[in-house]
Parts: C-alpha cells; structure tokens; sequence
C-alpha cells in the first residue's frame, strides 16, 4: 500500500488527477476526481508528490483531515452524509435543499465553497444529481442520505462557478422496516453565477448552522404525504456500485441466485448500466469491479458454496483484474475456468471456501 487518504495523485493512462478518498483493499482504492469517486487499481496511478509542497502546513492538515472524516464517515455507514439533528434546530419547509457554504465566511467571494445537498425530510434518500452541459443535464453521481442530513457533493472554487449554476436532484425515498414512503421529486437549482460575487449573498442560517447561500426555499410547508403504495425506482437511478446500505446483501444476491447455494452474475456492462455516454473505459471497468466485489462478499454473508461471474472474452481486462482481486484480497478460494459447455471461455467460477471450514 503506497498510498494515504488525502494525498494527491495522477492517472497513469489518462491526463486527470485527484485525491484519495478511500483505501479499498491492498490494490485498489477510491479516488476522487472531477467530482466523480472512482475506484482505482493502485499501479495506474502516480503520487504527486508536488501536492503538499504547495500548501500552507495549516491548510495541508485541514485537507487531509477532511477527506480522513469523510472516509471514516463512508466506511461505517457505506455513505458520505455528515448527520445533523435539524428538525429542532431549524423551522424551514419540508424538503431537499441545495447549499453552497463557503470555508471562510469571511472571504465568501474568493475562497473555496463546499457544494451540499440537504435531506430536510423524516425519510432516506435515494438521490442523483446532474449538471448543464452544451444544453442538457448530464448525470454526475448517486448515493444514500439520511433523513436530516447533509451531504458533500463538491469542493468548488470561482473557477467552478459557472459549472454548478444549474443543478438537477432526482430522489427517490424510503424507511428502513416501514411501508411508509413518499412521493419521488426531479427538482432544478438554479441561480446567477453573479450572486457568488456578492458578500451579502450569504447568509447566516440555522439549517446550516453557518453563512451559506442557500436554494430550495419554495419547498411545501408540511411534510409531503405519506403514501401507502410501492414506489418503483426509476431507470435512471439505476443501483449499481457503492450503494449498499440500500442494496441489501439479500435484495443483491437474491437475482443472481441461479440454485440453492450457488449465483451466477452477468459483468457484461450493459446489464449493469443503461447508458455508457460519457464514461471511458477505465470508469466502466471500474464500475464492473465494484460490482463484482459488492456480489462476493454478498454472496459470502448469504453463504453460498460458489458463484461464477460471466466477464466474457473482450481483450481480457476485466478477467485479469477480476481475477488478480481474488489473488490478493481472496487468496483461500479457489478459482476455476467456469464450464466451457455453457460459458465458452468467458466465466470465472469462485468457491466460497470459508462455507467449507
């Protein structure tokens, strides 16, 4: 393990940088970039060593302290919502709120603004947000917050302004062990770029707990009706990857279970995703990756004797990294070429050994 959360890092194939947010296992980690959390195989990216050479020592320890509280925060809970007790603390309207807080309140205009999504509701939230490019939104990530909660989308500078002017959240929500649930919402942010630039723009507020600009404000006064019924998730809010306090390890599983004991799941990206616009090669593959591991270790809590992942031919990334995951991270199980008869020689089968000790 070469690298540290917080330190700053090059793709080795791809002209983008980032920091890192996550230690996964021994060779993969997540790194943030370009407001997208990535997970990445550790030999494709270089160390900038350059990064906290260029920082103040104060400002170096209050970035790594960030990310560091961030992580912790994701690994124990799976998401990246900072909790709050907001329902006696504040006496605004029922909803989800977008707000733009800056890190020094008294240099709003210049410095660095923490871009946060605000679930002001009793129920979980399943959301997607989306940002105006060339005329249309374009998705830019999905995940879990907790009823009265917050959530960091992005650190922004003026730079980035313009870019996160205009801002669409689709959610979905729900109660963890109850029937209740409640409407799904497709909101648009918006607001004039000229607004940032204006020190009066920000305002104290007791959601917040700190100066902020604030949007969201039109919402219902009363929490919205409850309703009784099923609430399908929309296909564009399609689950893969990171969200696993919502894909419970029975809900995940229980699709691919194909015998008693035994799954068999399908990487071949389109049964994953229902669009590959705009996502490269390593995203993509970083996508099967991540639900290949999400299915082993859901099919390992169910103790189930074996699963085979269909990776298909290709030019043989995907089973090469698949299967130098299972080396390093899994190193008991045995893995076998699947049955040539039925998957031809695109399937890996994987036995669970510890069903077996």
């Amino acid at each position: 393990m070469k690298f540290k959360i917080g330190d700053k890092v090059s793709f080795l194939n791809e002209k983008r940088n980032g920091v890192i947010a996550k230690i996964i296992n021994s060779n993969m980690v997540t790194v943030l970039t370009d407001g997208f959390e990535i997970s990445v195989m550790e030999r494709e990216l270089i160390l900038e060593k350059t990064f906290y050479q260029s920082v103040t020592q104060e400002r170096e320890e209050k970035e790594r302290i960030a990310i560091q509280e961030a992580a912790a925060v994701e690994m124990e809970e799976e998401t990246s919502f900072e909790g709050l007790d907001l329902i006696h603390k504040s006496s605004l309207k029922r909803g989800i709120y977008i707000a733009f807080i800056p890190e020094n309140e008294n240099d709003s205009v210049s410095g660095t603004m923490d871009v946060t999504l605000i679930n002001h509701t009793s129920f979980d939230a399943i959301f997607s947000y989306s940002l105006l490019e060339n005329g249309k939104f374009v998705a830019v990530a999905f995940d879990k917050a907790e009823p009265e909660s917050k959530y960091l989308l992005e650190k922004i500078d003026a730079s980035q302004i313009q870019k996160w002017s205009q801002i669409m959240v689709q959610s979905i929500f729900f109660k963890e062990e109850s029937s209740d649930s409640q409407n799904p919402i497709v909101k648009e942010f918006k607001i004039k770029p000229a607004r940032f630039y204006n020190q009066s723009s920000f305002k104290l507020n007791k959601l917040i707990g700190s100066n902020c600009i604030l949007l969201g404000e039109d919402q219902v006064e009363e929490e919205p009706e409850e309703v009784q019924k099923d609430i399908e998730t929309p296909s564009k809010l399609k689950i893969v990857g990171h969200l696993k306090d919502f894909n419970k390890t029975d809900n995940l599983i229980a699709k691919h279970t194909i015998s008693k004991g035994i799954a068999e799941v399908d990487l071949h990206i389109d049964e994953l995703v229902d669009s590959i616009e705009g996502k490269n090669n390593l995203e993509l593959l970083t996508i099967q990756l991540q639900y290949f591991q999400d299915c082993l270790e859901a099919c390992m809590a169910k103790r189930f004797s074996k699963v085979i992942f269909i990776h298909g031919v290709g030019n043989g990334k995907l089973k090469t990294e698949l299967r130098q995951i299972l080396k390093d991270s899994y190193p008991k199980f045995p893995v076998y070429d699947a049955s040539m008869a039925k998957y031809g020689v695109g399937a890996t089968e994987v036995v669970i050994y510890q069903n077996f000790e």
